[in-house]
């Protein structure tokens, strides 16, 4: 069996959600447990390939953008369905002094069939963090309600490219204006919860 070989994958915990969502959704994992639950309930998700599942441990805000399937193509340089997940561990969970970043490393035998001859052993690095589950990444839920940046300046939705392209300089529509006035409502009495977020840097760092 040769030497581990650590791939890195970039996961931000995010949010949890409250009790209701989590009721709602029987897929919504995120925020429902500690961080070596989570990444034990994630791996368990990529073994049998329920990528709707491992996508719940992730901020309402990123499920959209999560491709779990694809971010394994490229990071093992094999299709999703030839990559055979045998076992799994987890071998440490380290959390910053905030007390709202973690990392976990799980070590897992795997087997990229038709590729390798044997199984071999790989290390996945998990990143976490904690914050508002009714927040973007990054926001905290300030006084009056809403989120707000590190400036404790308040959010709003960020406008896609594609419409910002449209726009004919000083001539704002009423529903772009309306945009720049919503905001993100959040209920200050919600604790912070962990969250997950598999990030599209994956593709950069291909397991060799």
């Amino acid at each position: 069996m040769r030497k581990s070989s650590v791939v890195t994958i970039l996961v931000l915990a995010v949010v949890g959600t409250g009790a209701y969502f989590f009721m709602a959704d029987p897929f919504d994992m995120a925020g429902s447990g500690s961080v070596d639950d989570l990444a034990e309930l994630f791996m368990e998700d990529l073994q049998f390939k329920d990528f709707k599942r491992a996508a719940s441990y992730h901020s309402e805000f990123e499920r959209e953008r999560i491709d779990i399937g694809r971010s394994i193509e490229s990071l093992f340089r094999v299709k999703h369905e030839m990559l055979d997940i045998q076992r799994y561990e987890i071998v440490r969970t380290n959390v910053d002094s905030t007390g709202e970043r973690a990392t976990t490393v799980v070590r897992m035998v795997a087997q990229r069939l038709n590729i390798d001859k044997e199984p071999g052993e790989k290390d996945l690095k998990l990143y976490w963090s904690k914050y508002h589950p009714e927040c973007p990444f990054g926001g905290t839920c300030g006084t009056g309600g809403v989120c707000v940046d590190a400036d404790d300046e308040v959010m709003h939705p960020v406008k896609g490219k594609k419409e910002k392209k449209r726009e004919l300089p000083g001539d704002a529509s009423a529903a772009e204006t309306l945009d720049e006035e919503k905001s993100y409502a959040c209920d200050v009495t919600i604790e912070k919860q962990w969250f997950m977020n598999l990030d599209s840097t994956l593709k950069e760092k291909p397991y060799r």
